[in-house]
């Protein structure tokens, strides 16, 4: 899972498995290694939109309702605005249109801008 955090927005890039685990109730999570400490997130299916952060550990929290299937349709993301203007937005991972040398991208799902 790729974070990104720009501003007041936070973007989560999922892999195929990780989509399909948090479509069957499963949160997902991935962390970054700092020098002096680690930096957890994780995506949890719930029953409402939530993000908090406790530590070192940011939880994002989306409705069931909305991953339910969510890896067998087409459907790229979703997206959420809390009234603060914190923006979510969470995705399904592409694989970029020029492969990067640092990257290795084949367990993404495929661009759909390939041709």
């Amino acid at each position: 899972m790729k974070l990104r955090i720009n501003g007041n927005s936070i973007r989560l890039r999922l892999t195929p498995d990780e989509v399909e685990n948090l479509s069957k109730g499963m949160k997902v999570g991935s962390s970054l290694d700092l020098i002096n400490e680690s930096l957890n997130y994780e995506l949890i299916p719930g029953d409402i939109w939530n993000a908090e952060i406790l530590g070192a550990n940011i939880s994002i929290f989306i409705p069931r309702t909305e991953v339910l299937g969510w890896a067998e349709n087409s459907q790229v993301g979703f997206e959420h605005k809390f009234e603060n203007g914190l923006l979510l937005l969470i995705e399904k991972d592409f694989q970029c249109l020029h492969p990067r040398k640092h990257e290795q991208e084949d367990h993404l799902y495929p661009n759909p801008n390939t041709h």
